[in-house]
């Protein structure tokens, strides 16, 4: 595929994502900024974001590609409320090994659903970053751009979520 075929593929992909998820993208913002300009706006920076890291959302599912959004969406308003708001963000980091979750090749079929189960019922605060860097696999670096985050805030996030992910995962298990 030449340069142009695959700008071209990228460009439709991207006019795809936008026409399909433009209403949701708007209604999160807007329910997190409560101004419609302000919404707009948080769509639009989203978008951007988006273009930023279309190669790694081509590779996902369609519901995948959906949260993701959803995420980058959130964070994004998340983000521009913290500014609106002067709020200073003042979570302390904690330096954490690097890990990915392993797949359900490695683990039984039901152990890793009890996994996704638990993930997805943590706070978004604690599981959108473990989501974007175990399944999504980018970078703290990606994820606090996305998020509107410090990286060491991102750290921080995914350690917390990893410890309660292993306690919940030891309860279930006695």
């Amino acid at each position: 595929m030449t340069g142009e075929q695959q700008r071209l593929k990228h460009h439709t992909f991207f006019e795809e994502l936008y026409d399909r998820y433009k209403t949701p993208m708007f209604y999160i913002a807007k329910k997190i900024l409560k101004d419609t300009y302000a919404a707009e706006d948080a769509v639009s920076e989203s978008l951007i974001k988006i273009a930023k890291h279309l190669q790694k959302i081509s590779q996902l599912h369609e519901k995948e590609q959906r949260d993701y959004i959803f995420i980058l969406t959130k964070n994004t308003a998340l983000d521009m409320y913290r500014k609106q708001r002067k709020v200073v963000d003042i979570e302390q980091a904690e330096i954490i090994p690097d890990f990915r979750l392993v797949d359900e090749t490695v683990f039984g079929k039901m152990q890793y659903e009890m996994i996704l189960q638990t993930i997805e019922q943590m706070d978004d605060k604690w599981k959108d970053p473990l989501k974007l860097y175990c399944f999504y696999e980018h970078t703290v670096e990606e994820i606090a751009e996305i998020m509107g985050i410090k990286p060491h805030t991102v750290y921080y996030r995914i350690a917390c979520a990893k410890k309660l992910l292993l306690e919940s995962l030891k309860e279930a298990g006695e």
